[in-house]
């Protein structure tokens, strides 16, 4: 698990739902480009696409540095990972990946964080031939307001 990962594929679907009102964010990846369309209460689709690059380090001593760059726009993600050796639900051992952010920086400004109230927890869907890919779905309930949120990337080595 421990390498540089290279993002190469991926789609991501956010769905917020607040009342009546349905915004759905779908973002594609095709290995150069994010691609992102949002429809609002089932009208027309908008959709905005832009360069994207993507490099998970993780290290074997347990830290990680994501570097994310955005249109020429750089920013880093860093802290520790673990697996959760199946804690919140029937898996096995090395099948879910969690991400405790500690640092990110972006446009020279740096945000700390503490404990573990950030963490990113993904299902490892593959693991093999130098290819990863991360699963992940999500729902949010708070102030009647629901977000649904889904993915699976695909790193290469």
């Amino acid at each position: 698990m421990a390498g540089e990962w290279t993002m190469s594929s991926g789609t991501m679907t956010d769905k917020t739902t607040n009342g009546s009102n349905v915004v759905t964010v779908t973002t594609t990846y095709d290995g150069a480009n994010l691609t992102e369309t949002t429809v609002v209460n089932s009208g027309s689709p908008s959709s905005i696409s832009y360069a994207h690059t993507e490099k998970w380090n993780l290290d074997k001593d347990g830290t990680y540095t994501i570097t994310v760059t955005d249109s020429n726009q750089t920013s880093t993600m860093s802290g520790k990972w673990d697996f959760t050796e199946g804690v919140g639900k029937e898996t096995k051992k090395k099948e879910q990946l969690v991400l405790y952010l500690e640092n990110y920086t972006a446009n020279g400004n740096t945000t700390t964080y503490t404990g573990t109230a950030y963490a990113d927890l993904y299902d490892i869907y593959q693991l093999k031939n130098k290819e990863l890919i991360l699963k992940r779905v999500a729902t949010a309930t708070y102030g009647g307001q629901t977000e649904e949120t889904s993915s699976e990337i695909t790193y290469k080595q």
